[in-house]
């Protein structure tokens, strides 16, 4: 009987030991697999949110070149906003460059708003003839912005490059 008994503690010892080990290995590939799910969602992120710079670079010249009726038409950056909402979701460290690049844009609409008049005429050709020198101030704060996204996302990216 002491030898039977044994042998059931041996293998119910066993079966408990196979069943924690299997359990150990299935929650470490979990979280592995859920890190690099995080990873591949982060770097899909990333990806649009450079995107989305690239079309407020270009957002930048479309409105520039609308008369004043198309002016109105525009809002502020749609896509500046989307970089701004990004940061507050995925990455904290950009939150300040892209509110400076938000920023920048809101003030260059303000701009071409109060200084074009009803006509044909370019909104970019307008400001330059009406404020020149707050033009290229809000321009060049547009590109600090820009560039100092830039180095910030260079900067995130390096985290998810493979």
């Amino acid at each position: 009987m002491t030898t039977e008994l044994l042998v059931g503690v041996i293998a119910a010892g066993s079966a408990l030991g196979g069943v924690i080990v299997s359990q150990a290995f299935a929650l470490i590939a979990a979280y592995f697999e859920r890190k690099q799910r995080t990873r591949e969602l982060m770097r899909t992120k990333l990806e649009e949110l450079t995107q989305q710079l690239n079309l407020a670079i270009e957002w930048v010249g479309a409105v520039g070149r609308e008369s004043s009726e198309g002016l109105h038409a525009h809002s502020t950056s749609t896509p500046a906003r989307q970089i701004y909402s990004l940061s507050l979701l995925y990455f904290p460290a950009l939150r300040a460059p892209a509110a400076k690049l938000l920023d920048a844009c809101v003030e260059y609409y303000q701009l071409l708003l109060e200084n074009t008049a009803p006509g044909r005429e370019p909104a970019v050709a307008q400001t330059t003839s009406r404020a020149p020198q707050a033009l290229e101030a809000v321009l060049d704060r547009f590109s600090i912005a820009r560039s100092a996204l830039d180095n910030a996302i260079e900067t995130v990216a390096r985290g998810y490059t493979a």
